[in-house]
């Protein structure tokens, strides 16, 4: 009787309940992601004409094809029966073409849609399809299109077909980006008709395509005009390979077209393989030889093992994919409907695009927006500066769907440091814009007005994901000295020279706009953006103990840069500003509000866009205090969906997709299941809640101030546990929440750094073990407790009794 009193006075002081921190987790009651997607197997109808499946922005292609892709090759299934074709592209296979600058702005309605899409004389760089590769047997004209099953243990696509007496059983794979082989094995069996394998190519206007065949393997060949990166012209090879079958390969010209063609008799059709690939000039001197290379080893391995070579890989993906896992003890439909979907899909991609993971260093770019069979693509096809608002992959551990980042500023830096020099700054600069996949030598872009822009914030677009690489991704000091410092240590001088003394001894930045809307001076996402730069490169100079002249220089322009413009209801934001009475083009402005502190006065006030010090620079955080967190989210009034979330409001509503989208792909299997997630969701279900920290996993662990908050804006009446997070400081954190109170906290350190999280238990103390030794933590005076970590330890969190009074 002693004990069960002692036990429930521990309950009571405690407040929680007894079996909290007992082995009973809510991810102890779900399935590893792998043995889940043994026999998990997504079923989609053939659609007779081309399409890419994904999610429908813009004039996105429609019907949806099977998507094939790899990150490196695109590639769509689609087509009727008796004329099987996979669309392919390559994400290095571009026309490279320089722009036109000398032209004049398009004023017509044709000028304009020949500027978009970058015909001539415009002049944008291109991507280029690879062309096609077709698979025709007479015997299914008219069959009903088939039902797709794809097995995401591995990418393996398979269907029947049947007509009258013919019947066909075919497998599709794409291998991995290491090989790019595309697969076909089928056995057909009654048909009366050749089976036809052909690589076919549309006749480009500013190409020169051959096809050609040496009795064995058989391509179309591709060069395109010379240019810097490729001075002697680039070269792309798609080639083909029939197995296990006889067959009679020629070329000629078909449907418009250029082909080459290896038909099979109907009686040598039983089974058979068709491998083909896409080998370039950026990717080695001879595509032609590399590309036979390829398909002998495939040819040599076979089908079944490609298969499992893929199997391979998509078991480490799965593995890695249960870092950052939500689980709520259900996996069942239909979450695991979206979940083990958007893993699969979403496997290959960057952030921006859609399908490719490119490699600038290498040649490659790509985006949504770019089509596989696209001659031309709206925006060039490229990157841009304009939407990179992902620290939420990085806390959910999907670190290399940002990678692209990384890589860019490091392939482009000292081309950057030239274009700051010519521009007579210091450090470098790279402005919003496209940056096609050529040579690094002088920094180019079709947008001549992203070379001399106003919008200094699109610098914290992309190098936000940098920073995020080594701060939440756990890396070492050598990934910040090596990858990150270097460039970041030149935006800060950038900024330095960039800004200038006011009468008002403040710095200013004199041209700025507030993302696209011209607003003359200290622009709010400009001025957060310096900020950003300064407070980051100090804080790596510190970690790298070096460079203690700069640090000063960039404390002092820190301290002295121009307060964010108040607007008279208190909220922040941006000032167009004029010197003098308004002139007579302005005569239509809003009347001055209020003086600008610098003498000028402000003609139109703006708060569009003012979520930079939230979701890019972390600025207006959860260490506000409530008031302070409300107006900085009244200071947002565009997609304020995007940032609630990250300032603990609204928990039970979720907003999107706004701005900077949740995952497309995620995006995409959601609306599958419940079409409500357009826009504003009142989350009044379990399905409805564990999507929304799907989406926002910041809503579980947030560390943007460089506290670690564990449910800052969970759901209300919603039990739920996350697995390795990553937060600030390199911190993998786990956690579960039940009935409302914390009942797990696990955070393991993957550097040395201290450790600093918020009380998850307010108005108790905290106590830190590493190896079930107590850890020395210091609680400050926000409820915060603070402590060092060493590499590789674990350190557990367990309420006490109640606090110690606050200092």
């Amino acid at each position: 009787m002693k004990r069960l009193v002692i036990a429930i006075m521990a309950v009571l002081v405690v407040g929680l309940p007894l079996h909290s921190f007992a082995a009973d987790r809510l991810w102890d009651k779900e399935p590893a992601l792998w043995d889940v997607a043994q026999t998990y197997k997504l079923t989609r109808q053939l659609p007779d004409k081309f399409g890419v499946e994904g999610p429908v922005w813009n004039k996105r292609p429609v019907p949806q094809g099977i998507n094939l892709c790899n990150g490196k090759l695109k590639a769509a299934l689609w087509g009727p029966c008796d004329k099987l074709t996979v669309s392919v592209s390559k994400n290095d296979i571009w026309q490279r073409v320089e722009p036109n600058f000398n032209l004049k702005p398009p004023s017509t309605k044709q000028e304009r849609t020949a500027a978009f899409w970058g015909a001539p004389p415009y002049n944008k760089p291109q991507p280029r399809p690879a062309g096609r590769l077709i698979l025709e047997c007479g015997d299914f004209n008219g069959a009903s299109q088939p039902e797709v099953s794809t097995a995401v243990r591995n990418g393996l696509n398979t269907f029947r077909m049947a007509k009258g007496n013919a019947a066909g059983e075919l497998k599709f794979l794409v291998t991995r980006s290491d090989s790019n082989i595309i697969a076909l094995s089928g056995a057909f069996s009654g048909i009366t008709n050749a089976v036809r394998a052909r690589l076919w190519r549309g006749i480009p206007k500013d190409a020169v395509c051959q096809a050609g065949s040496d009795g064995k393997f058989f391509w179309i060949r591709c060069t395109l005009p010379a240019e810097k990166t490729f001075p002697s012209g680039f070269e792309f090879d798609f080639v083909g390979r029939v197995v296990g079958a006889t067959a009679l390969i020629t070329t000629n010209n078909v449907d418009r077209g250029i082909a080459a063609t290896a038909q099979i008799a109907a009686g040598d059709a039983g089974r058979f393989q068709v491998y083909a690939t896409v080998v370039t000039l950026a990717e080695t001197a001879d595509p032609l030889a590399e590309a036979k290379k390829r398909l002998a080893d495939a040819e040599s391995r076979g089908f079944d093992a490609l298969a499992a070579d893929n199997e391979t890989w998509f078991k480490e993906l799965f593995a890695r994919r249960e870092m950052g896992r939500i689980f709520t003890g259900d996996f069942g439909s239909p979450l695991k409907d979206i979940i083990l979907p958007f893993f699969y899909m979403g496997s290959w991609q960057d952030r921006h695009c859609l399908y490719g993971n490119p490699d600038p260093a290498k040649y490659e770019g790509d985006a949504w927006y770019n089509v596989i069979e696209a001659e031309n693509a709206p925006w060039s096809g490229l990157q841009c500066f304009n939407e990179e608002f992902f620290t939420g992959d990085f806390v959910a551990g999907r670190d290399e769907s940002c990678v692209y980042y990384t890589k860019l500023v490091n392939f482009w830096w000292p081309a950057w440091q030239k274009h700051a020099r010519d521009g007579g700054y210091e450090g470098m600069y790279y402005m919003r814009g496209y940056v096609p996949p050529i040579k690094n030598d002088v920094y180019f872009s079709w947008d001549k007005a992203a070379m001399t822009g106003v919008d200094w914030n699109s610098i914290g677009f992309s190098y936000k994901m940098v920073w995020n690489a080594f701060d939440y991704g756990g890396r070492d000091d050598a990934f910040l000295r090596d990858a990150v410092y270097p460039g970041l240590r030149d935006l800060a001088d950038f900024f330095c020279s960039l800004v200038k003394m006011g009468t008002n001894g403040c710095y200013h930045i004199e041209n700025s706009c507030l993302r696209e809307n011209l607003t003359g001076v200290d622009a709010l996402d400009c001025v957060a953006t310096a900020k950003w730069v300064w407070k980051t490169a100090i804080r790596a100079a510190d970690i790298l103990k070096t460079d203690t002249d700069k640090r000063q220089r960039w404390q002092s322009h820190l301290d002295k840069i121009q307060p964010y413009y108040q607007m008279p209801d208190g909220t922040y934001g941006s000032a167009l500003v004029h010197k003098g009475p308004p002139s007579p083009a302005k005569a239509d402005a809003k009347p001055p509000a209020s003086p600008n502190p610098d003498g000028q006065d402000v003609v139109q006030q703006m708060k569009s866009f003012n979520h930079f010090p939230i979701d890019v620079t972390d600025e207006w955080n959860l260490d506000l205090p409530s008031a302070e967190r409300e107006r900085a989210f009244k200071s947002c009034d565009k997609f304020p969906g995007d940032i609630e979330h990250l300032l603990g409001i609204n928990p039970d509503q979720w907003e999107g997709p706004g701005y900077y989208l949740p995952h497309p792909w995620l995006h995409y299997f959601t609306l599958k299941q419940d079409g409500s997630f357009t826009n504003r969701v009142t989350l009044d279900t379990p399905f409805k809640k564990t999507m929304a920290c799907w989406f926002e996993p910041e809503r579980l662990c947030n560390s943007r101030s460089g506290t670690i908050y564990l449910f800052p804006c969970v759901p209300s009446k919603f039990d739920v546990a996350f697995k390795d997070m990553q937060a600030r400081g390199g911190f993998l954190v786990s956690s579960e929440l039940k009935d409302g109170k914390v009942t797990c906290v696990l955070i393991k350190a993957r550097r040395t750094d201290e450790c600093r999280v918020m009380n998850p238990w307010p108005g108790r103390g905290v106590k830190v073990e590493a190896n079930s030794a107590a850890v020395n933590a210091t609680r400050n005076a926000d409820d915060s407790y603070s402590f060092a970590t060493a590499p590789g330890a674990t350190y557990r969190l367990t309420p006490q009794g109640l606090a110690p009074v606050s200092p």
